[in-house]
C-alpha cells in the first residue's frame, strides 16, 4: 500500500490517535472510528483486504515509509495510539519495555545463584555482567549495560 491510498481511506488524528474511515465501508458510515481490538488488546485496522496494527499505521500516516522496527508504546497502554507515544525500536530495546516481576530479584536479568548474578543479551547472545554481594548492585549492573546497549535503537 502506498500513503495515497491510506489516506484517502483514513484519516489519523495524532494529538489522540484514533483513526477514523473517509468513505462508507459497505454498512459503515464514512466517519466512523476504527477501534477494532485483536486478541492481543492492539486495534487492528483494514485497509485494500489487508490487515494492520493501528501503531504501524500511524507511523506510516505520518512519515509516509514503513517504520524499520517494532513500533513501542512508551506508555505500555497497547490501544494509546498518539504519536508521541509510539516510537520504532529493534526487538531487544521493546522487550525492555514490558512489567517484570518474576524470580526472587523481581528485576529483569538479575538472578540470585547465590550470590547475585547479572547477565544481558545483546543479538541473542547472552552475557554474563558479573557476580554482586547485593541485589542493588547487580540490579544498577544490569540497568548500566542496558543503557549502554539499548540507549540509542
Amino acid at each position: 500500500m502506498d500513503i495515497a491510498k491510506l489516506k484517502s481511506h483514513l484519516h489519523y488524528d495524532p494529538d489522540t490517535g484514533v483513526f477514523t474511515c473517509l468513505k462508507a465501508w459497505g454498512s459503515k458510515p464514512a466517519g466512523r472510528v476504527m477501534n477494532s481490538k485483536n486478541r492481543h488488546g492492539y486495534v487492528q485496522i483494514s485497509v485494500g483486504g489487508r490487515s494492520y496494527t493501528a501503531q504501524r499505521l500511524a507511523w506510516f500516516y505520518v512519515h509516509g515509509k514503513w517504520p524499520d522496527g517494532v513500533i513501542d508504546h512508551i506508555n505500555r497502554v497497547r490501544d494509546d495510539n498518539r504519536f508521541c507515544n509510539l516510537r520504532c525500536i529493534n526487538h531487544s530495546a521493546n522487550a525492555l519495555n514490558t512489567e517484570y516481576a518474576r524470580g526472587k530479584s523481581k528485576v529483569r536479568g538479575v538472578t540470585y545463584v547465590p550470590p547475585w548474578k547479572a547477565t544481558i543479551t545483546v543479538n541473542g547472545k547472552r552475557k554474563t555482567l558479573g557476580r554482586f554481594h547485593s541485589l542493588e548492585e547487580a540490579a544498577s549492573a544490569r540497568k548500566t549495560a542496558e543503557l549502554l546497549f539499548f540507549s540509542n535503537k
